[in-house]
């Protein structure tokens, strides 16, 4: 949840967000 400043950032939200996924997987394990 960071600060969105439009569509140039959408990658990086992505990219952020799958990121977060992985360690959260990692994390329960």
């Amino acid at each position: 949840m960071g600060l969105p400043l439009g569509l140039e950032n959408d990658k990086g939200l992505i990219e952020i967000r799958q990121f977060l996924c992985y360690y959260n997987i990692n994390q329960q394990k």
